[in-house]
């Protein structure tokens, strides 16, 4: 099969110029219905793809060797693409344009699915072009995901569809009172999704990223360079719980949260930027309640489904409650002071032996696009999904009373230990 003189793929429908660019623009009334991914030229055969790329070096030479023969244009296209600097130029300014036309169409894709998301994370590859291996050798600090796996927190499409639709809102809540719109995205990853949404639906926003990963960030400031957002999105590269805003925030968005607020270090940022929020300013996440339950082991109760995403396997454990989930803290923006308190009454269980206990959290956005409450709870994701402590409690029928656990978010999951009791 013929190769892409340009970046080596392999054609395997070759055909025309003319063909391929009637079948982008879906001119079957011309008759022409045949899928092609690459044509010929008068210097080799050139992938869909890279059709822009040779396109562009068709009309530099031209405009080089005006008065030229055809062998100077066919060498400096020739040339031209053999440039890395011109080929990644184009791939560049091609993919800023799909980007633009995604984010302008974005409204109209609610809920976002995971096909989408794959698409969208996947045009911004041609922006990474410095970055390959980490820029630290050391293990990310507690708190803070590697730029692996906060990049594939985007495909997590419940969830990242939910807090994007919950932005959009509040966005366009906060244009119709201010002149300017103080945006801070806080624990932003490699990928600034919800900073590059702002800035590119909203010509009044300035938006602050912050990321305490040295390579997320840096890979982060060089999307948003190549995205010619450089005056209009700034990268921190902080510590998102002890950053201070030279200015009011008008509208602050944070997802830096795992189930039962573990790990985490969600509300420990929202105590330092909460109060750094303007009065009537926007925040998202508004509530996140924390949920406590308890199963059987598995050996008893079997063993649970497993749904694998892009975060993780999440286990199923809706029929393996012997007490159902239950609210037992709640944080909004005016109350992020207190600890995780736990307290499940025991004394209706009927069976001697090990349980253990199960966290998970509801976390409230604000509202969607209709106006309804958008929350996320009943969702397969790591953020919300009931998940268990690995340590057994040993219940004892008429002695023992309740289980109880009190920990500080953010705090290690695999340290927690639920203690029974008979009082």
């Amino acid at each position: 099969m013929p190769k892409c003189k340009i970046q080596g793929e392999t054609i395997e429908n070759l055909g025309s110029r003319r063909e391929l660019g009637a079948a982008d623009m879906r001119r079957i009334d011309e008759g022409i219905v045949r899928e092609v991914d690459g044509f010929t030229t008068d210097i080799g055969t050139v992938c869909k793809e890279c059709a822009p790329i040779y396109d562009r070096a068709l009309l530099e030479a031209d405009k080089t060797y005006l008065l030229g023969t055809p062998k100077e244009r066919r060498r400096e296209v020739k040339r031209l693409i053999k440039t890395p600097s011109f080929v990644r130029s184009i791939i560049q300014e091609q993919t800023r344009a799909e980007i633009e036309q995604v984010m302008a169409d974005l409204e109209l894709k609610f809920p976002l699915t995971k096909p989408f998301l794959v698409n969208l994370r996947g045009l911004f590859r041609p922006f990474i072009t410095k970055i390959a291996p980490p820029l630290t050798s050391a293990p990310p600090q507690q708190g803070v995901l590697d730029s692996t796996k906060a990049s594939a927190c985007l495909l997590d499409d419940e969830r990242s569809s939910a807090f994007i639709e919950a932005l959009i809102v509040k966005l366009r809540k906060l244009e119709s009172t201010r002149n300017s719109i103080e945006v801070i995205d806080a624990g932003c990853g490699p990928i600034p999704i919800f900073g590059l949404i702002a800035a590119m639906k909203s010509p009044k926003a300035n938006v602050t990223c912050l990321e305490a990963n040295p390579e997320s960030a840096a890979i982060a400031e060089e999307i948003i360079e190549q995205l010619g957002l450089g005056d209009r999105i700034k990268v921190e590269y902080t510590d998102a719980t002890t950053y201070k805003h030279n200015r009011k925030i008008d509208l602050l968005i944070s997802e830096t949260m795992y189930a039962g607020l573990v790990n985490e270090p969600q509300i420990q940022i929202m105590r330092n930027l909460a109060p750094q929020v303007k009065a009537k300013g926007e925040i998202i996440p508004e509530e996140i309640t924390v949920e406590a339950g308890l199963i059987k082991p598995f050996h008893i109760a079997g063993h649970p489904l497993v749904k694998h995403n892009t975060t993780g396997g999440i286990q199923l454990l809706d029929d393996h409650f012997e007490i159902s989930p239950m609210t037992v803290t709640r944080f909004t923006r005016d109350q992020l002071a207190q600890s995780i308190s736990i307290e499940l009454d025991t004394s209706d269980l009927k069976r001697r032996g090990q349980y253990y206990m199960t966290i998970g959290s509801t976390v409230l956005l604000g509202k969607n696009l209709q106006g309804e409450p958008l929350s996320l709870e009943d969702i397969a994701s790591t953020i919300t999904a009931p998940h268990v402590i690995p340590h057994p409690i040993e219940i004892h029928p008429g002695i023992t009373k309740k289980v109880t656990l009190e920990y500080e978010p953010g705090t290690n999951g695999r340290t927690l230990e639920p203690t029974a009791s008979s009082i």
